[in-house]
């Protein structure tokens, strides 16, 4: 311990005094110093601001218009001739022969495929015995009748049966006739849905045969109710096909289905389509532009569409300082204008310009 007391030097003195002026120096860096902190919080809160509002969008408005227009009505389908029957025979059997080939031209009444009649001429040849007896039958009852042999009610059996045996046999005869293909009109051959040796059953389509000429082709498709009710049979159309996508043919609207098909829903448009020189076929995919009546529409610039896919597209309206995201069914474009039938409803102006910096629910701002 008493190593350790030597090893210790005692304070002796005393602290020095601050003088006045020191003590208010050193009260003013104390203040420097939180000023400064103050400030730099301060400035902290200020750029966060500044970041707030680089947020917001300027954006450009333009007034929602309506408009009234026509609407041309677009639709795809099928070319077809005007007269296309499928042809088959009215009795089953076994083909004997098919005369045609497919793509030829036939002329109406031309033979164009028959059956082996070995079964048909056999069935033709038993009914005209079976009239040959009932007829030899009510010749000997008639006979025996005015001997008072028979009775009247014999005697009107046998009439029945001889009636019978005549109907059978015309049965036979007719189907025999019709044991053959003939060509109901002039046309072509399209397909060949069987050849020969083969077993036709009754009505089984063998041949399809097309009127196939310039003057007598005809556009069928399917319309939604709503395009359907605003056409009527004599709207105007044009026709384009990829065989000739720049030499559009004339048609007119000939037919319009009174009720949906029951497996597609849809309601079926018939066109007529004008003489031309562009080469047609049967089944070749079209499209039609068909002329329609008025209807009422909403327009805006284009500009103001953003993520368009087919018919389908979004527009920004801005209700109190926000982007609001609409979704709108575009119907046509014009060379500045969106021609719109659906969603702009209730809204009286769109974003023109800064829509593609745009989200749902952005903050923005309104410039002249």
């Amino acid at each position: 311990m008493n190593n350790a007391k030597k090893g210790m030097t005692r304070f002796t003195g005393s602290f020095p005094k601050l003088k006045p002026t020191m003590i208010l120096y050193t009260m003013a860096i104390l203040l420097a110093i939180v000023g400064v902190t103050c400030l730099t919080a301060c400035g902290g809160k200020k750029t966060e601001a500044a970041i707030d509002e680089s947020t917001t969008v300027a954006v450009q408005l333009a007034p929602v218009q309506s408009v009234t227009q026509e609407e041309p009505v677009s639709v795809s389908g099928l070319i077809s001739g005007k007269n296309e029957s499928k042809l088959s025979f009215k009795t089953g059997g076994i083909i004997q022969k098919i005369l045609v080939r497919e793509g030829e031209n036939v002329q109406a009444g031309q033979l164009l495929a028959s059956l082996n009649l070995t079964e048909i001429g056999a069935m033709t040849g038993q009914a005209e015995e079976a009239v040959a007896k009932a007829e030899r039958d009510l010749q000997r009852a008639e006979a025996l009748f005015k001997d008072s042999v028979v009775s009247k009610e014999q005697l009107d059996n046998a009439r029945t049966g001889y009636t019978i045996a005549k109907q059978n046999a015309d049965i036979a005869g007719f189907n025999k006739n019709y044991s053959e293909i003939r060509a109901p009109f002039a046309g072509t051959v399209l397909f060949k849905l069987m050849n020969e040796g083969e077993l036709a059953g009754s009505g089984t389509p063998v041949l399809v045969l097309s009127s196939g000429n310039s003057t007598q082709w005809i556009f069928k498709a399917g319309l939604t109710d709503k395009f359907w009710s605003r056409l009527k049979v004599g709207n105007s159309a044009e026709i384009r096909s990829d065989l000739a996508p720049d030499s559009p043919v004339k048609a007119k609207v000939t037919s319009l289905s009174a009720g949906a098909d029951p497996y597609t829903g849809l309601y079926q448009v018939e066109l007529s389509l004008e003489p031309s020189s562009v080469r047609l076929a049967s089944g070749l995919f079209a499209r039609a532009v068909i002329q329609a009546g008025s209807a009422n529409f909403k327009s805006v610039p284009i500009d103001a569409l953003v993520e368009g896919n087919l018919n389908e597209a979004f527009v920004f309206h801005v209700q109190e300082g926000k982007a609001h995201r609409i979704s709108v069914k575009v119907a046509w474009l014009t060379d500045s204008k969106a021609i719109i039938s659906s969603g702009l409803d209730g809204v009286n102006q769109v974003v023109k310009a800064g829509s593609a910096f745009l989200t749902d629910q952005s903050p923005v701002l309104v410039k002249p």
